[in-house]
């Protein structure tokens, strides 16, 4: 499915059964995607809007998450003390963005390894 702008619509489904569907649906636009619905294996859906405008106010990453993802590009060794430090939200994202790195690098989305690189160059 595709509209007048060139976004194309899709499916991607992970597990189709009838208990536990797990899936998610995507709006496409030339080489880049963004999911719009998610669901887990816990059955928890969640909409994901790809406007900026949310129920919630946006924060800037802090300057300690920065100097963590510039370390982690650089393959630099970052500190168990200096996660723990964060916010809870910025201390998860680095355990998942490590966690990921360490077992598949190339499951990092490229506009967040952009976001990491323009952090390592931003400090070198």
């Amino acid at each position: 499915m595709s509209d007048d702008n060139g976004k194309r619509y899709v499916f991607y489904t992970y597990n189709d059964s009838d208990d536990d569907p797990r899936f998610s649906f995507w709006m496409l636009m030339g080489g880049h995607g963004m999911s719009l619905y998610e669901r887990p294996p816990d059955g928890q859906g969640m909409w994901l809007k790809p406007n900026i405008d949310s129920d919630y106010d946006p924060t800037e990453p802090t300057d300690a998450l920065g100097d963590i993802a510039a370390d982690l590009v650089g393959q630099r060794e970052v500190s168990l003390e200096r996660v723990e430090e964060l916010p809870t939200h910025e201390r998860h994202f680095v355990k998942v963005i490590h966690g990921t790195i360490d077992k598949n690098p190339d499951a990092v989305p490229g506009p967040v390894w952009a976001w990491m690189w323009r952090e390592h160059d931003k400090r070198e």
